[in-house]
């Protein structure tokens, strides 16, 4: 069980910070029970004032870089960077689990609405206008359409690209080095004639109706769909940006560029620092869309607050010890727990927690060790296998009998 614990000297206008490490990072790997402990903070409130810099111990740290192009999206440095850098065009509300113990609900973020069809193939999303990445660079549906296609391009043309769902038909679509190749040239903010008509056929799964309008059509209904675009690919990169310095790269070959240059975001703070294996230093976005939110607005939906410290740095500190202890002296206001966690609740005048949304998009796949008894024995990792009903977690769990999404 991993666990984050906050000091109680922590500020409740840190929680909505709070709130997005618990929801989004510490989902990533923590355990799939809705009761597992996810962060502990302070009941005592403070100034937003007192704290410029507001500091992390994160337990894991996947030794790699900067770049959130996959398939390295998963893996970059800390996950703090989630919702914090790069949004989604829709998010979960987490803080309904926190505050009441009810389920999260799908709320807009880059997108401002959208409609499904009937039929429940066809998802609609009109965006956000004037919003644009911090490094100035206007965010439209261009973007998005290149994003995304980008993605399913360097995944080597996979159906699956679309976080690992198989949801379109994708065999219309002739996106390779020639499109790339136009892309650069055209620029996506303003597309070229011939960049746009390609960005609008209708018959690829993925197109746009204009600069502020995108549509996805699913080879079948997917009632979780909303769900599935709310991490890794779902968050939208600086597409512009990333052709203006060297391009995406290919399938075998990702540029390499981004690893120490981070690639602009919509998101309330910019990275500004970062050593490998080390730390990731975290600024406010002085350009943030949502700056100019209202508290009844940022209530509705905590995950796109524009923050309340001016600076955030995590840590990399794999020694448990040194964690709580950085956590009990101050020197952190929040830190990953494992061992520790007893302490932790042993103080429930000095620290508290959330508990792990019980929808958290967690997917678990089962590992076995073919090198022991009795998982060496092939019979019985087929017996395993068989004795998994397949078809029917397809129709009740991802109310869909035409896209198998489970598979041995």
């Amino acid at each position: 069980m991993i666990s984050k614990a906050v000091t109680k000297t922590t500020a409740a206008v840190l929680i909505v910070i709070i709130v997005v490490i618990a929801g989004i990072g510490v989902g990533l790997y923590s355990s799939m029970q809705p009761t597992t402990p996810m962060a502990a903070t302070t009941s005592a409130t403070m100034s937003s004032s007192v704290h410029d810099t507001l500091t992390i111990d994160e337990i894991y740290w996947s030794g790699s870089d900067l770049n959130p192009i996959p398939p390295t999206l998963n893996i970059v440095g800390s996950d703090w960077w989630y919702y914090t850098v790069y949004q989604p065009l829709v998010t979960l509300n987490g803080s309904l689990v926190y505050t009441t113990g009810d389920t999260t609900q799908v709320m807009p973020d880059l997108a401002t609405d959208w409609t499904v069809s009937p039929d429940g193939t066809t998802y609609t999303f009109n965006l956000r206008q004037n919003v644009t990445f911090s490094n100035g660079d206007p965010f439209n549906a261009y973007q998005v359409w290149g994003d995304w296609y980008e993605i399913y391009y360097l995944s080597g043309n996979s159906t699956s690209f679309m976080n690992g769902y198989q949801v379109f038909d994708m065999s219309p679509v002739k996106f390779g080095p020639s499109t790339v190749a136009l892309m650069t040239q055209s620029g996506v903010v303003n597309p070229s004639p011939e960049l746009l008509k390609i960005m609008m056929d209708n018959t690829w799964p993925i197109y746009v109706t204009g600069p502020n309008q995108i549509v996805l059509h699913l080879k079948s209904p997917f009632k979780w769909m909303l769900q599935v675009l709310t991490m890794y690919v779902g968050l939208i990169l600086d597409t512009q940006y990333i052709l203006e310095n060297g391009g995406f790269g290919a399938p075998a070959a990702i540029n390499t560029y981004f690893n120490q240059h981070a690639i602009p975001g919509t998101g309330p703070y910019v990275p500004t620092g970062f050593e490998l294996g080390s730390f990731e230093k975290f600024s406010q976005n002085p350009t943030y869309w949502g700056n100019s939110l209202t508290l009844a607005e940022i209530q509705a939906n905590p995950y796109v607050d524009p923050g309340h410290v001016k600076n955030v740095i995590v840590y990399a500190k794999g020694d448990d010890v040194v964690r709580y202890s950085d956590l009990s002296t101050g020197t952190a206001q929040i830190a990953s727990i494992y061992t520790s966690w007893p302490l932790v609740l042993a103080n429930p005048d000095k620290y508290d927690y959330f508990k792990m949304p019980n929808d958290a998009l967690i997917v678990v796949g089962i590992g076995m060790n073919t090198l022991r008894y009795p998982t060496n024995i092939t019979a019985f990792r087929q017996a395993v296998v068989h004795a998994v009903n397949v078809t029917e977690v397809n129709q009740k769990v991802y109310y869909n009998t035409m896209v198998p999404m489970v598979g041995p």
